[in-house]
Parts: C-alpha cells; sequence; structure tokens
C-alpha cells in the first residue's frame, strides 16, 4: 500500500509499516519512487527500518518455516489469534501481531496513534518503554519510532547490527543477540531454525533477582552470541544499548 503523495509525511509512514510484514517492496506505476528524490529523511528512515528488517531475519526466519509452513499461522496475525479469550483483541483493526512476540502499531497520522494492548508489562524494542495491558494507550511518535512490543515472557533471536539476510547466525563472525525484556516474569524459551536445518534453543530463567539464559544447539561449531536486556528506557535504539557478550553457553544478569 501506498500514500496518494508519494513525498507526503504518509509515505514514510507507510515504509515503516511494510518493512514491519512478511514482505517488503519499493515500487511504482507511473512515478520514481527511491527515498533520496524525495527528501534526506526518507532515506534516513528507510535505511534505518531496512536494517531493522533485516536484523529480524532470523526471528521471521523462523516463523516462516514452524509457523507458516508447518502450522498454517499467518506471520502478520490479527491480535486475537494470539488472545482470543481477550474480547477487546477481537475488535481492534489498526494493530497485529508480527507472529507472537511483537505487536506492531502503525501510525497512521503525522505522529499520534492509539493502540490496544492485551494483559502483561510489554516493552517498546526500539525505544525501552514499558507498556502495562490490558488497555488502550496514546503515543506521539517521531518518523523514527512506531509502537512495536515485545510481548512479556517472550524472547527475540535477532542478528547483530549489520545483519543481512544473506548471513548466518552460525557464521562466526556474525553471531546473534538475544532480547529480553526487564519485566520477564517467569521461564520460557525461544527458538531459532538454522540453515540446515538444526535448531537451536534458548532457555531464560527468571527469579525475583536474576534472569539467566542458556543457549542449547544442535550445531557443532562454536556460536558467537550476546544478551540485551531491554527497558527502562533502554531498546535498540539506545546509545548507551550494550549487549552483554557472553563466554560460553550461559550468562547471567543480576536485575
Amino acid at each position: 500500500m501506498v500514500a496518494n503523495n508519494p513525498c507526503s509525511p504518509d509515505s514514510k509512514r507507510w515504509v515503516q509499516f511494510g518493512l514491519l510484514s512478511s514482505h517488503s517492496r519499493l515500487h511504482g506505476s507511473d512515478t520514481y519512487r527511491v527515498p533520496w528524490e524525495f527528501d534526506d529523511e526518507s532515506s534516513v528512515i528507510l535505511s534505518k527500518f531496512t536494517r531493522l528488517k533485516n536484523r529480524l531475519e532470523p526471528y521471521l526466519t523462523t516463523l516462516s518455516i514452524d509457523g507458516v509452513v508447518d502450522q498454517g499461522h499467518p506471520l502478520m496475525r490479527a491480535t486475537f489469534l494470539e488472545f482470543p479469550e481477550d474480547p477487546v483483541a477481537w475488535l481492534v483493526d489498526r494493530q497485529y501481531m508480527l507472529g507472537d512476540a511483537l505487536l506492531v502499531a502503525p501510525v497512521f497520522d503525522s505522529a499520534e496513534v492509539e493502540y490496544y494492548v492485551p494483559a502483561g508489562d510489554w516493552v517498546n524494542i526500539l525505544t525501552g518503554q514499558g507498556v502495562k495491558g490490558p488497555g488502550f494507550t496514546n503515543e506521539t511518535h517521531s518518523f523514527q519510532t512506531l509502537p512495536l512490543l515485545l510481548r512479556q515472557n517472550h524472547g527475540l533471536i535477532v542478528g547483530r547490527e549489520g545483519h543481512s539476510v544473506l548471513d548466518k547466525i552460525t557464521d562466526p563472525s556474525k553471531g546473534f543477540t538475544v532480547v529480553i525484556s526487564r519485566s520477564s516474569s517467569k521461564d520460557f524459551t525461544v527458538t531459532s531454525t538454522l540453515r540446515g536445518g538444526s535448531r537451536l534453543v534458548v532457555s531464560v530463567s527468571v527469579t525475583r533477582s536474576q534472569i539467566t539464559v542458556d543457549i542449547n544447539s544442535g550445531y557443532a561449531g562454536d556460536l558467537k552470541w550476546d544478551v540485551l536486556l531491554i527497558g527502562n528506557g533502554i531498546g535498540l535504539d539506545a546509545t548507551d544499548a550494550k549487549p552483554k557478550v557472553a563466554n560460553g553457553k550461559s550468562l547471567t544478569f543480576d536485575l
């Protein structure tokens, strides 16, 4: 989908929305649609959200193989498919779940957005800001952000900064990052399907004062990985977001 005027602020919002979906492509019919033809900000926004989608590739690929192909679950799914017991989730139609772990609420106006969060403590993976559900919330977002929330007691296995869709997270020069929330309140696991068919399983154990992350994989080589604990204003966009690098197959954080 595109805005009627490709140079309008709406186009910058459509880029955010389009790159947080299963398939993304810039194209036009009778107009030339490349960001640098519009303004410098358009190029910056497209670059940022393209890099973000590239980093999400391990998560999206696993969802596609394990969910879409094996189980018939849509990659982009209505909120009620993850929260069928929540009557409000059946009514909202301007947001969606990207897999089981991420809630996306596209900004359709220039800055303001209202969206619904089901029960739990959610964290925006870009800004690190928390949102507590259930309930509606109103926010103001620049073109650099939008509501992109990590569900409580879920995690993401993503590529490191600079990851491309052609990279393997098992590559010793690349590796991966496990993104988890400070609001985690119980044990959970996160899985990723590696190229070649082997599985990577990340187990997260939560106590009142610590979070421990363990990895287990059928991959024979050593894995290069780190963990980013988001929340309290620390997200992927934060300049002081420093992932803790693992040495071995286990890593513990004090809360």
